[in-house]
């Protein structure tokens, strides 16, 4: 059952990862997903994120990125998620909840992590003091 538990929180960290990633950087709705390459980038995220959750004893199988993406697909365009409103609205973004946490973990596993490595640093240069 801990195992269960635990699987939904990353399961619910992953889907999170891109969409809040991608949507607070744009400053842009989940239309954001249409624009070339945003749904790349969303993968390889993903990708990293799996990759990490592995190392934490968490097992996804690949079939999650599809799952995940399709999930993205569902959202209507005009969708904004918390770390997109709390840009707009210059609030404390959730880095550390989610991307940062997850770039801590890829470096105590020395982890390649380059898409990762990229956007942290990016958000936090967004994150208003």
């Amino acid at each position: 059952m801990l195992d269960d538990i635990e699987k939904a929180i990353w399961y619910k960290l992953l889907v999170n990862l891109a969409i809040n990633s991608v949507t607070a950087l744009s400053r842009s709705t989940a239309s954001v997903l249409t624009i070339p390459g945003i749904n790349n980038l969303c993968e390889n995220l993903l990708r990293e994120g799996i990759e990490i959750a592995k190392f934490e004893n968490v097992i996804f199988g690949e079939e999650i990125v599809t799952e995940i993406m399709t999930i993205y697909e569902g959202y209507p365009n005009a969708m904004g998620t918390s770390m997109y409103y709390d840009i707009l609205d210059n609030k404390p973004l959730e880095i550390e909840g989610i991307q940062g946490f997850l770039y801590n973990k890829a470096r105590l596993h020395d982890l390649q992590t380059p898409t990762l490595d990229t956007i942290y640093p990016l958000l936090l240069a967004q994150q208003k003091n």
